[in-house]
């Protein structure tokens, strides 16, 4: 039922570059539902030498369950050939439950939290997955490759998940190119009938250079293979998420295009219409400032809700090439910005819904002084606000030198809207900001379905 409109998304971001409304969002979200891997028949229980990145990083490895295809039953160059599940049994280990909770708000019996295991565990655990995946699937590490993450893209908190049932983590190819990857990373948990859901889900782009001169290698990365129908229960979803990566392509090359960013190479201006709205904003600011008490709409500037933490780091967060381990710096961006969320919304119930993007400008080495800063930047007035990370590198002998930036970041929340101010972006770089994650919020917002459903659930939090 999908196939049809997997084919018609495709054929309306070919040609115009980008989701343009909520509805087609909405029909990406359904595609990526339809589309996810289900556990291959195949599998069994894998040693951590199948996953090194991960038993590299993660202190949890001897608590965690690993399962992949055994070489026996693979067909080399398919996606199940390269599959890696991470189960984390938390209906069992409470030292483990632990260590993954979120402190976010719950109903009562603590049954039903929207992130029971916390997303910035998620990102740091799929970082390491997705490097394990790539490795697999080139035989990269006999070939002296070395896959760096370029970015995380198009992650969705799809649904709740339970803190007392065992969550899986699959990672697998959805599509290559000469010298890159797309790799997909699903957190998937069993309803109380024992039926799984997709409750996470995000998109990691690897790049394949040479370990030594760390240039991209043109036909370094081994074509992906599809199996017929006939060979394979994945063989329609496989081609399915082909479509959908190519989608994801065309909009990280016309957002490329129209990006505002001031250090990019290719840097546009908001554009006339934007600006006014911006112009707007600060007339109605202006005139709330000025209005007889009691001032109750008055708006909070974005260096109002903006927050700063820094790291030195140290070589217990290396990966396996010798350098910061990427998942760290992501889950240290997200707890950031948890932070600076709770903080906006004055300590009321709210939830985190996905991640836009995170960008991995270059590496972070160990030893660095690291900088973070986390600003909300849009509020959209539907519940739906963003937190924008950047993260940076100091150099303590050119203290006025700027952060180097080596990642930026932008995460997605929920709460309800009578707990947000309007935000007042003031300076030029604000306003960027702002209005691009007004762009997003324009076309990649909720659906009425979506926020009703999130309503509901902040309506029964107890704080």
């Amino acid at each position: 039922m999908f196939r049809s409109a997997s084919i018609a998304l495709r054929c309306l971001v070919a040609s115009r570059r980008g989701f343009h409304s909520r509805a087609e969002h909405a029909t990406w979200v359904r595609g990526v539902v339809s589309s996810r891997m289900l556990k291959p028949a195949q599998i069994a229980p894998a040693a951590q030498i199948r996953s090194p990145f991960l038993a590299d990083v993660d202190p949890m490895i001897e608590r965690l369950q690993l399962f992949a295809c055994p070489k026996e039953a693979q067909q080399v160059g398919t996606p199940e050939a390269s599959f890696l599940q991470a189960t984390y049994p938390l209906s069992v280990d409470p030292i483990l439950l632990r260590s993954v909770s979120d402190v976010n708000h719950h109903g009562p019996g603590g049954d039903e939290k929207w992130a029971g295991f916390r997303l910035s565990k998620f990102y740091e655990a799929l970082d390491a997955l997705t490097a394990d995946v790539a490795y697999a699937h080139t035989d990269g590490i006999a070939k002296g490759l070395a896959l760096v993450t370029a970015g995380h893209y198009n992650s969705v908190k799809l649904g709740r998940t339970s803190p007392k049932r065992d969550i899986h983590l699959r990672s697998y190819i959805t599509a290559v190119g000469n010298a890159s990857l797309e790799v997909r990373t699903d957190a998937v948990q069993e309803d109380l009938e024992g039926n799984e859901k997709l409750v996470n889900v995000c998109h990691t782009m690897m790049v394949a250079l040479d370990a030594k001169t760390m240039r991209p290698i043109k036909g370094g990365v081994p074509p992906l293979v599809v199996c017929p129908p006939s060979l394979s229960l994945d063989s329609e979803a496989a081609a399915e998420r082909l479509e959908l990566a190519g989608t994801h392509k065309e909009i990280r090359s016309r957002r490329a295009k129209e990006s505002m960013q001031l250090r990019g190479p290719h840097s546009r201006p908001p554009t006339q219409e934007e600006m006014v709205q911006v112009h707007e904003l600060h007339r109605a600011a202006t005139k709330a400032a000025e209005s007889a008490a009691p001032r109750l709409n008055l708006p909070q500037t974005v260096e109002d809700n903006t927050h700063h933490s820094s790291a030195i780091v140290f070589p217990e967060h290396r990966n396996m090439h010798g350098k910061t381990f990427g998942g760290w710096v992501v889950a240290q961006a997200f707890d950031l910005a948890m932070f600076t969320a709770k903080y906006f919304v004055g300590g009321a119930a709210f939830i985190p819904i996905g991640l836009d993007e995170a960008i991995f400008h270059q590496p972070v080495g160990i030893g660095d002084m690291t900088r973070l800063d986390a600003k909300v930047v849009h509020a959209g007035g539907d519940g739906v606000f963003r937190v924008f990370v950047t993260v940076g590198v100091i150099d303590p002998r050119d203290p006025t030198r700027r952060a180097q930036r080596t990642n930026r970041l932008m995460f997605v929340f929920a709460a309800d809207a009578s707990v947000q101010h309007r935000v007042l972006p003031v300076t030029y770089f604000n306003i960027v900001v702002h209005v691009e994650a007004q762009r997003r919020h324009a076309v990649e917002g909720l659906n009425k379905e979506r926020m009703e459903e999130i309503n509901l659930f902040l309506s029964n939090q107890n704080p």
